[in-house]
């Protein structure tokens, strides 16, 4: 199983806040492993998925 930093924006700073929450590969699932802090609507155990723009990667959806 494999980590890698997803971004998701919030905005508990401004507009443009992101916040960097590690994600695990299980076979194709995303799944959050830690608690997001200024996140909203995501939660450790989470599925998600993502999208890629300018080499970093960015929380797409929630799917379940």
């Amino acid at each position: 199983m494999s980590h890698i930093k997803v971004h998701f924006r919030h905005a508990a700073f401004d507009d443009e806040s992101y916040e960097g929450i590690w994600v695990s590969n299980d076979n194709g699932n995303l799944i959050i492993d830690n608690i997001p802090f200024y996140v909203k609507g995501f939660a450790v155990g989470d599925n998600i998925s993502i999208e890629e723009h300018d080499g970093l990667i960015y929380a797409k959806s929630l799917i379940k």
